[in-house]
């Protein structure tokens, strides 16, 4: 399609990344939103960061130029803010409320950054299934969980 403004339209996106329940979230770069859009059916995208205008700004609930965009442990999203020089976590609900988390401000100078990795917090939790050969270890985390099972013999 052509490059513009509409919610259904992008405007030179730079990452992407596709959520559990199927949907994709675009860094719609020149736009200066996030949208979330469902997968195979055009034009039911919606802007959850961002004006949905395409407007840049600084302020906290405005972007200029997101590059990436990850997800927290909670479900909310972290984008780089790449004109802004600082990294924003908007509440997942869709209410478009964002927070700083990283800039000159709070302590670390960023020079447009670009992309988004988040490692997700892993909680452990071990849970033992007691027989007389194996004993299963479950790791949990928000994105995943790891199950091993570690046989032993005895003599």
């Amino acid at each position: 399609g052509k490059a513009g403004p509409g919610m259904d339209q992008l405007y030179e996106p730079h990452g992407a990344m596709e959520l559990a329940n199927g949907e994709i979230l675009v860094a719609d770069y020149k736009n200066n939103r996030i949208q979330r859009c469902t997968f195979g059916r055009p034009g039911n995208c919606s802007t959850v960061a961002g004006d949905s205008n395409g407007k840049a700004g600084a302020e906290p609930m405005s972007l200029d130029g997101p590059d990436g965009i990850g997800l927290a442990d909670n479900g909310d999203y972290v984008i780089t803010d790449r004109k802004n020089n600082r990294v924003q976590r908007c509440e997942a609900s869709g209410s478009r409320v964002c927070t700083t988390i990283l800039d000159e401000k709070l302590g670390t100078e960023l020079k447009q950054p670009i992309g988004m990795f988040l490692i997700p917090s892993v909680r452990t939790t071990t849970t033992t299934t007691t027989t007389s050969t194996e004993t299963t270890t479950t790791i949990t985390s928000t994105e995943t969980t790891i199950t091993t099972t570690e046989t032993t013999t005895s003599t």
